[in-house]
């Protein structure tokens, strides 16, 4: 069979016209050679919805013409009605009432229409563009005798050849999990040990009825909506051949926003990444060995000894923090360096911990964020792990180096501290900072090592996301404004944890950014002195102020152009 092109037909809100858009879909149906039942599916689900299109634009007395695509895309019939914004026909629920479209129970008459195309439809969505709204709805190919069959039984999938699979199998090599990495976009995705199986099977040879009855004779008895909960997750996320990441056409703010992008937030990739972290862990391999993990930690916790002995200095390096810069300009500039160096060391250690658990890492490089040098090591093969104190193990080996390195400097500086002070001393400076750094990674307000060690620890993968909405959401509601489908139904134990999260992230976040500000303006009103100061410190508040402004038009587009699916 030929694949006809697409058909577009431009129609005004009038009854007139349905006869005519029925014979339109009909024929071009008849075209794809679908079984009769099929074409009267769709020809009646589509005449259902254009009539209430109709119907609402004129009881709304909207003139806005309204147009229906037909298209067949992936083995599917392909109706698009797209319509003006202002037409108030909204099928993701009603306002009026605030029901749920899965509320079946209490079917309105107003939303009868939709439950008829939920049942006769094989899938159907709702799109937010800008100032219209499309409602698509998609009948797969299946043959005369196989009309009540699941419709993903029929297809065929192939995975992009640039998304990564790291499959981690268990002591008889049996796959337990997967991680999905699209290394085009960076989403990754996580399948348990049935999606696991259907994913080394989608080669675009085997169709998902040959999946589904290898599943059940090898995994276990399961549905066929549970395949294609796992097949619409990998659509989701783009990772399915014929999902190649398309160049949108950019707006002037985006095109800027990409300009400055590429200037401020840069990132580099090291290439081979993978054999340089196996050359290095054949070198360092033999320190994972719990004699040597225990040496490690000991060192890297006696550097309190020589901290506390000196516990003077640090309070006056505190108290006065640009002491050291003032006195001795240059020190900066070592501190810089070797600052980069241990976050490049921090890393590796990220990484090497990963490799010596058998997960793989393919990407290491750097990004250059507003002023600063940012090494990263890609290790989201740990969400694989089975064990979560392995993961915490690769979280916690970045912030262990720089207590090794803390107390390195720190005994270094105690054995010359008669003939250097240490504001002056680039080790006390280096060993403090490695501190501070360190005190920062553990925090589990920020999204470094220490949320993930704690997301691991309770439970909660996005702990910090589920925290704020939960939050928002009885904020919402104590006004009226709260709506059904952003509900969250958490345990009596995740409210207490999502409560804890959030209201002790509020209070870090805001000391977090306002203390430094308070103590620069504190020292600022003491010396008029130090214009570099104000204008760096101009510049970072500019480089804030965009990257606030950013958020915020992604935030509003993103609401604006959306999908939403009902079936």
């Amino acid at each position: 069979m030929r694949q006809p092109k697409p058909v577009t037909v431009i129609l005004s809100p009038e009854e007139y016209w349905l006869p005519t858009l029925r014979r339109v879909v009909s024929d071009y149906c008849s075209r794809l050679e679908f079984p009769e039942k099929l074409v009267q599916r769709i020809v009646s689900s589509t005449e259902k919805a254009c009539f209430e299109l109709v119907h609402h634009s004129l009881v709304a007395e909207i003139d806005d013409q309204f147009s229906l695509k037909l298209s067949y895309r992936d083995e599917a019939c392909i109706v698009e009605i797209v319509y003006s914004k202002d037409v108030p026909l909204d099928p993701t629920g009603s306002e009026e009432t605030g029901n749920a479209l899965e509320d079946v129970e209490h079917i309105e008459l107003h939303t009868l229409w939709l439950q008829v195309l939920k049942k006769k439809m094989d899938r159907v969505f709702f799109r937010f563009e800008g100032d219209r709204r499309i409602l698509e709805m998609r009948t797969y190919r299946r043959s005369e005798g196989q009309i009540g069959r699941h419709w993903l039984m029929g297809l065929t999938a192939r995975m992009r050849e640039d998304v990564k699979v790291d499959i981690i199998r268990d002591e008889n090599g049996h796959p337990v999990s997967c991680v999905l990495h699209d290394l085009v976009t960076d989403k990754v995705l996580k399948l348990d040990a049935g999606g696991t199986f259907v994913v080394e099977r989608l080669d675009g040879t085997h169709t998902f009825y040959d999946i589904y009855m290898e599943f059940i004779d090898k995994i276990s008895l399961s549905s066929p909506e549970h395949l294609a909960m796992i097949f619409i997750s990998l659509e989701h996320a783009g990772m399915l051949q014929g999902q190649e990441v398309k160049v949108k056409k950019r707006s002037i703010l985006g095109k800027l926003t990409d300009s400055i992008n590429k200037v401020v937030f840069r990132s580099l990739n090291i290439p081979h990444a993978d054999r340089i972290v196996d050359s290095l862990y054949k070198v360092v391999g033999c320190l994972f060995h719990p004699v040597w993990v225990g040496f490690i930690l000991l060192f890297g916790l006696s550097g309190f000894i020589v901290l506390g002995q000196e516990i003077s200095a640090v309070h006056e390096l505190i108290s006065k923090p640009a002491l050291a810069i003032y006195k001795n300009p240059y020190l900066l500039i070592e501190l810089y360096v070797l600052m980069t160096l241990v976050a490049v060391l921090h890393e590796f250690c990220h990484a090497l911990t990963c490799r010596h658990y058998g997960g793989n890492v393919d990407r290491i490089g750097i990004m250059f964020y507003l002023a600063m040098i940012i090494f990263f090591a890609d290790v989201s093969a740990t969400w694989a792990f089975r064990n979560k104190w392995k993961r915490i193990a690769v979280a916690v080996a970045g912030p262990v180096l720089n207590l090794v390195v803390m107390s390195v400097c720190f005994w270094v500086w105690h054995f010359q501290k008669g003939h250097v002070p240490p504001e002056h001393s680039i080790w006390f400076l280096l060993g403090f900072f490695c501190l501070y750094s360190t005190v920062i990674n553990f925090m589990p307000f920020i999204k470094m090592d220490g949320y993930f060690m704690l997301t691991d620890l309770v439970g909660i993968a996005t702990l910090r996301e589920k925290s704020f909405a939960y939050m928002q959401q009885k904020v919402l509601a104590v006004f009226g404004r709260g709506r059904k489908e952003d509900e969250l139904h958490p345990s009596t134990k995740e409210k207490w944890i999502f409560w804890s999260y959030g209201v002790c992230g509020i209070l870090f976040t805001a000391l977090f950014f306002a203390f430094p500000f308070i103590m620069f303006a504190r020292h600022m009103s003491k010396d008029h002195s130090s214009k570099g100061l104000m204008i760096f410190l101009g510049v970072m508040i500019a480089l804030a102020l965009y990257n606030a402004v950013y958020r915020a038009y992604q935030m509003v587009n993103n609401r604006l152009n959306r999908e939403i699916v009902i079936k």
